[in-house]
């Protein structure tokens, strides 16, 4: 049997009005932000350590922390299990923790790089003990996002309860409103490390460099 809708037998009706009782929870919002930007995170590779890092600018810059690149002038950017080129560090700053890596931009042509929101004054995005999310792609382990909890933000660089797996920092890290609000780092070796604590530098301290980047690029 068929059914045919037609002007004729067709009867149209005003949508409903949408229900005030309709599913908001953050955790749908943070689902979608993972699937839009989980494209722009890719692994980091140098001859002693493994890192995240995420495309921040259409010219083919990547920033991560500055601590897993060290003194390194190219890195090995891995995009997907079949695909690695070689990145250039362009900018390094040790203060900031903050490293910015180039690569062909036509290898990342149909990626959308992450925005990072530099213009004007950023305050503090996030509050103690509000819910994150943050992208990684630790060591042997799929690229994802791990959620987590705002310890403290007065700081440059303050800590976050969250665990990302060995190799895993230097993701972006969100608010389930989407805000960017900074990027992962290991704690220093001369701090007392909880195993569930990691450290986010935040975007504002890479602002300005990934600014200097992009002129360079």
């Amino acid at each position: 049997a068929a059914l045919y809708v037609t002007p004729a037998n067709a009867i149209a009706e005003p949508l409903a009005a949408e229900s005030t009782n309709a599913d908001t929870r953050p955790s749908n919002h943070i689902c979608l932000l993972r699937q839009h930007w989980l494209d722009s995170l890719v692994e980091l590779w140098t001859p002693t350590a493994h890192a995240s890092g995420f495309l921040v600018d259409s010219a083919g810059l990547i920033a991560t922390n500055q601590k897993v690149v060290g003194d390194a002038t190219s890195v090995e950017v891995q995009l997907s299990r079949s695909t690695k080129v070689v990145g250039t560090v362009v900018e390094a700053d040790r203060q900031r923790d903050v490293a910015v890596i180039r690569v062909n931009p036509t290898v990342m042509a149909s990626i959308a790089p992450v925005p990072l929101g530099c213009s004007g004054s950023r305050p503090p995005p996030a509050s103690s003990e509000q819910e994150i999310f943050a992208l990684a792609a630790p060591l042997g382990r799929n690229k994802g996002w791990t959620p987590g909890f705002m310890s403290r933000t007065n700081a440059r660089v303050f800590p976050v309860d969250l665990s990302l797996g060995t190799g895993g920092t230097g993701g972006p890290v969100f608010t389930t409103s989407g805000e960017l609000v900074g990027l992962t780092t290991p704690p220093d070796e001369r701090e007392e490390r909880r195993h569930d604590e990691t450290r986010v530098v935040r975007i504002d301290a890479a602002c300005e460099l990934v600014a200097v980047a992009a002129k360079n690029a």
